[in-house]
């Protein structure tokens, strides 16, 4: 009696322990349990977390961002989306000006990053899907991996909406736009573990610009870029 009593005592204590908070122990046998445990092995994602990946910071070329710096660039997006729409804006403008000095110079830093966000929210294999609770409608995003929705919940905050996505097109909602932009899509090349990359070949239907995004794990992005093009990783 006393060796149970003290097998719920310990477990009363482990429930309890303010150092692993959540923690439940489903019955009194399992502080001998843990005793006896020499290594403890586990998956990096999904088995003692909530499968809920965060997005964190974001390295450019020109500079560094993160959660402090998020509402920087989300004034960022807001701007150059109301100064143009799509993707690849300024070159656009710059083109339709027909001005070698304005081509060979970089790109604008802001455009870069609204180009970055941009591709966040389109290179992906994410639906959204809606639930109606009463007067309320909520948008949840599915995907086969927490990455990809991290991804899309980090474009979606810094404005960059993913309004509707299936087999042939995607909208988003701009920040400080009313009128949604429409992409059409044209090939989707989906993530393997062989590849270690997914890419996608887009149309935006507005200004009828045709865009080829690749994302993938760095070890297999590094070797196709050169470092003149490396414009941002993603950390």
């Amino acid at each position: 009696m006393n060796l149970d009593l003290a097998k719920v005592y310990y477990s009363y204590g482990i429930y309890n322990d303010k150092e692993i908070p959540g923690t439940i122990p489903r019955n009194s046998t399992i502080p001998e349990e843990l005793g006896r445990v020499q290594y403890l092995l586990t998956d990096k994602t999904g088995t003692l977390t909530k499968n809920d990946m965060i997005f964190k910071k974001v390295a450019l070329e020109f500079s560094l961002f993160d959660e402090g710096s998020l509402p920087e660039i989300k004034e960022i997006i807001k701007a150059k989306c109301e100064e143009a729409p799509g993707p690849l804006s300024d070159t656009r403008i710059q083109s339709q000006a027909n001005d070698a000095m304005k081509r060979a110079k970089r790109r604008d830093q802001d455009f870069v990053i609204k180009d970055l966000i941009l591709a966040l929210g389109l290179c992906h294999n994410v639906t959204p899907v809606y639930e109606r609770e009463g007067d309320m409608t909520s948008r949840e995003f599915q995907a086969s991996s927490p990455d990809e929705v991290a991804l899309v919940k980090f474009a979606d905050t810094m404005g960059i909406q993913l309004i509707q996505r299936d087999q042939k097109t995607i909208v988003i909602q701009p920040p400080g736009k009313s009128e949604m932009e429409s992409y059409e899509i044209l090939e989707n090349f989906p993530f393997s573990s062989d590849t270690k990359r997914m890419g996608i070949i887009l149309r935006h239907i507005e200004t009828d610009t045709y865009m080829f995004y690749l994302k993938g794990a760095e070890v297999v992005m590094q070797s196709m870029v050169r470092p003149s093009q490396r414009d941002c990783i993603l950390e």
